[in-house]
This record gives C-alpha cells, structure tokens and sequence, in this order.
C-alpha cells in the first residue's frame, strides 16, 4: 500500500479530483466540465495505483488538460458542481422532508386490520413518534437514515450528499387530523435541487424496503387496539418545509372537489 499515500498526495493538490476508499477499494473520480471519469483498483495494488498516479500526473488527466488549476479544496469541487446543476432547494433554511403516510388500526387479538384511517391518523402522532424513537432492530439500531444511506450506482453523488447532511431522523407531525412522516435533517450546507431529488428516492426505497419496513412490521399497541404505519404507499408524496402549506391548500381543494364532484 506504499502508493496509496503518493495517491492521496496528488489528488489533495487538485480540485476537480475526488479520492474515495472504499470496501477495500480506491476510487479516483476526475471532472471536466459536466462530464466525469473514474478510475479505481484494489487499494493494495501498487502497481495500478501507481498508473493511476501517472495518468493524474502526466496522462489523460494531467491538469493541463482538465482546465482546472492546481490547489483548492473540496469546497472548490461542491462548487464546481453547483454552477453545472439547478439552483439551490433552500431545504437548508427549514431542514425537514415531509411525506405522506398510511395508517391502519389492528385487532390486537387477530392482527386483522379494524379501520383504514386514512386521513384522520393526526390524533395518533404522539404514540406512534414515541414508537419511532425506541424502535430498533440488529439491521437498523438507529432511526438515523443517513447511516442506511447508499447510493452504489453514483458513489460521488451520496458523497455530496453525505457531506452536506449530518443525521436524518425519522418521525411524525400531525397537521390537524391528517399525519405525515418528517424527516429532520442536520444539515452543514445545502442541497442542489438534483441533490435532493437522488436524496428523496433513495429514502423512499427506504421507506419502502428498508427501515420503513421493517416499521411497518410493529403493532403500536394504544386503547386496547394497535396501530400499523406504512411510511411508503403507491401514491407517496414528499414536499419540504416550505412546500408543506401550498400541498396542504392543494389537497384541500382536491378533496372539496371530488366531495362536490359525490
């Protein structure tokens, strides 16, 4: 691994170079403009570290021909990349992601569902956050998605992401009778709008096949009955904070319409 050092040396030193290891692997990721290259191997593997060096050094991706200066820091390279996307989210200034639920009540003898509540789970928020607080199992320890946060097929996006949000824990709001998942974030710098679009699929995977659920397995026992929580359903919607009314107004109408329309 003697090379590995002579690595992280090079790519310290530029900007639009971005070193990873990972699983044993090391990874180098190089911008030009809105395109981008990777080149990776073994993190042992002097030898192809070493080409990999040389091309950084010397080859294809010398700093002659990337365009970009010597020096920086990976908040030159966030930046870079900020001006080749869409304008910020603003999620930074009010950091929870909402999105819309299902909730049923059980039989606590039969585990048979008594009532969809559809929209009048409001009056349950305060047990069933309680329930997310505590809920834990040997796959998911934490209500904290970020640590569950993984993005295999664009490994430099959920490191821009992961740079920007410090923990993201889960739980619930009541907004009058109607109830919704609030995702509250910790966040050290904003999302770009495609930030937060690759953030909100993956935790709706989440929700669907990952801590949600597992959730959605629990019974929340509450007055002699059990609640059940589906945080992902087929007609799931996510708005931030600053979004949250203007749905809310949207919903209102919808459902005035399809009364009158009955």
């Amino acid at each position: 691994m003697k090379q590995l050092g002579n690595l992280a040396m090079v790519c310290a030193q530029r900007p639009e170079v971005l070193m990873m290891l990972y699983g044993g692997e090391a990874a180098v990721y190089v911008f030009d403009g809105s395109a981008r290259t990777v080149m990776d191997c073994a993190w042992d593997n002097d030898a192809e570290i070493s080409r990999i060096v040389h091309e950084l050094n010397f080859g294809r991706y010398a700093p002659q021909k990337t365009n970009l200066p010597l020096g920086g820091s990976a908040k030159m390279v966030q930046k870079e990349i900020a001006t080749q996307e869409e304008a910020w989210s603003g999620l930074i200034a009010n950091p929870h992601l909402y999105s819309t639920v299902h909730a049923s009540l059980i039989d606590m003898e039969t585990d048979e569902p008594i009532e969809a509540l559809y929209d009048y789970a409001g009056q349950y928020q305060e047990v069933i956050s309680q329930s997310m607080d505590v809920f834990h199992t040997q796959d998911y320890p934490s209500n904290d998605l970020i640590q569950y946060f993984h993005l295999p097929d664009d490994p430099m996006m959920e490191w821009a992401i992961r740079q920007k949000i410090q923990s993201a824990h889960i739980t619930v709001e009541s907004s009058g009778p109607r109830l919704y998942a609030r995702l509250d974030l910790c966040m050290a710098a904003d999302l770009t709008r495609n930030e937060l679009y690759a953030f909100t699929n993956q935790i709706e995977s989440q929700y669907r096949d990952g801590w949600g659920a597992e959730f959605e397995l629990q019974v929340i026992p509450i007055k002699g009955e059990g609640i059940v929580l589906r945080l992902w359903n087929d007609d799931i919607s996510f708005f931030t904070a600053a979004e949250k009314s203007s749905f809310e107004q949207h919903f209102h109408q919808q459902c005035t319409e399809e009364i009158a329309d009955g």
